[in-house]
């Protein structure tokens, strides 16, 4: 080898090989992500190229979907009972992950990494951006998922109490979970003789799908995981643990969009709730196969980065507006005066939320939305860039997510309202009669509340549900008094 290989290469003159630069490194593949794409997804390197469905992930998506309908099927009663398993199982084996991580040798090092700030990256929008998306997803903000699962609760809920608790858990079981990886990534370093830091960049720089394909789940962790003794007992509880939180989530979005069609047309479709129910599921699974074609990863990354960021940010943001500008944050004080009392919406530190509502949110996500639109760039599966038609797709979809807000606007403006601009507008932002508790005891309470509160109910004091008139009284959903 000449002195300028060796110099390319950082090897000594010696032949001393501790700086060695593997000048293949780039091109190399680890057994783990070797085994994910070629053995799992059966990826054909191109999102054009759809090649065939791979029946093994077809059935597992068709098991996934069996198990929702059959665990919704019964009503909230038997999802509860689900939910309670797929929200605490998790705890059980990330306390035992953790314990086993940190009995390995080089653990400390891995958690050292990840608690000591790297504050430069505060400089980066993106990392904003991520930051308030995952906020997004994991307490399903925006989603519509907290007021569904919300409406199951009695009138008389300390709601408050519930908005304080969830975030901090949420946010919580996040740090907990990183306890939990980078213990055994200190461990992976230990035995490979690296850094962790090095560890991490090489990992980004050798497992191409570490960030946009789900490598740190799929291709990192279960490496690490095969370094341990009885590595597949170590294995079996982390994916059983990821099966779980899949199913806790897809249970919420699905209990979501299907409590929120019946709720649409309470009278016509409430008896047939199991029917929407399985329609749904039918669609959401033969729609799903296009994701577990050869080509699906990539179309799941397409939507994962379109559909799912920029429109949340823009819910979230009109939500704010709407609540805190339109609605009035006073009237909605006293709305959650009705149902918690006096005593906590009279306490100091409740300013607190009329605050947020109408000015902190939606700064924070007013700035995080046109910092991450100034340096957006277009998305990339590893470095495998998407055609231009991928992303008019993904545009499309976005376009699709943020339309109805426009849409709904104008039907309540110039369809359903009459008489002046002036007036349509105003009764355009005006709630209609509806609006408000079901049980005719809770809609007589709030009334009585706003008016000596200082504001107006905004629904009609007289107005009688459909779901009363039919004698429910909601009974299909809390079993005793609702919302």
């Amino acid at each position: 080898m000449t002195m300028e290989e060796k110099a390319d290469y950082n090897i000594t003159e010696d032949g001393s090989l501790e700086n060695y630069v593997d000048p293949f490194a780039l091109s190399r593949s680890r057994p783990s992500e070797d085994f994910y794409r070629y053995g799992v997804l059966q990826d054909s390197g191109d999102a054009g190229n759809f090649g065939h469905i791979v029946w093994q992930l077809a059935l597992c998506l068709l098991l996934a979907w069996t198990i929702v309908f059959i665990c919704l099927a019964r009503g909230v009663k038997s999802s509860g009972k689900v939910v309670y398993f797929t929200a605490l199982f998790p705890y059980v084996v990330l306390t035992i992950l953790l314990v086993r991580g940190l009995t390995l040798e080089g653990s400390i090092d891995g958690i050292i990494f990840f608690i000591k700030p790297r504050w430069e990256l505060l400089a980066n929008p993106k990392v904003w951006k991520d930051a308030a998306v995952q906020i997004f997803f994991s307490l399903s903000a925006s989603w519509g998922g907290l007021i569904t699962l919300s409406s199951y609760n009695k009138f008389h809920n300390n709601c408050m109490r519930d908005a304080i608790i969830v975030p901090i858990l949420n946010c919580a079981t996040s740090i907990f979970a990183g306890f939990v990886i980078f213990s055994i990534m200190g461990f992976m370093a230990n035995k490979l003789g690296k850094d962790v830091s090095k560890l991490s960049k090489s990992l980004i720089s050798l497992f191409l799908f570490f960030t946009t394909e789900f490598g740190l789940a799929f291709i990192a962790y279960p490496e690490a995981v095969a370094q341990l003794p009885i590595s597949p007992l170590w294995a079996f509880l982390f994916f059983f643990m990821l099966i779980t939180l899949g199913f806790g989530s897809q249970i919420c979005i699905v209990e979501t969009v299907v409590t929120s069609v019946v709720d649409e047309f309470p009278q016509l479709l409430r008896k047939w709730k199991p029917l929407v129910l399985f329609a749904y599921c039918a669609f959401a699974f033969f729609f799903g196969l296009l994701c577990v074609t050869q080509a699906g990863n990539y179309w799941v990354i397409l939507m994962d980065k379109y559909a799912a960021d920029f429109a949340l940010l823009i819910f979230g943001l009109c939500e704010c507006i709407a609540l805190g500008w339109l609605y009035g944050y006073k009237r909605f004080t006293n709305d959650i005066r009705t149902m918690v009392g006096d005593r906590i919406v009279d306490n100091v530190f409740f300013k607190w939320w009329p605050l947020n509502w109408c000015a902190l949110t939606p700064a924070v996500l007013s700035f995080v939305l046109l910092f991450s639109l100034i340096s957006w760039r277009p998305p990339t599966a590893g470095t495998y860039e998407f055609p231009v038609g991928c992303h008019v797709f993904g545009w499309f979809l976005v376009f699709c997510c943020l339309i109805w807000i426009p849409v709904v606007m104008i039907y309540e403006v110039f369809v359903r309202a009459s008489g002046s601009i002036s007036e349509r507008v105003l009764d355009a932002i005006h709630s209609r009669d509806s609006w408000g508790p079901d049980l005719p005891a809770h809609r007589r309470e709030a009334v009585e509340t706003h008016k000596a509160n200082g504001t107006e109910f905004s629904g009609n004091p007289d107005y009688r549900s459909p779901r009363i008139s039919q004698g429910t009284e909601m009974k299909n959903r809390s079993g005793n008094e609702s919302v």
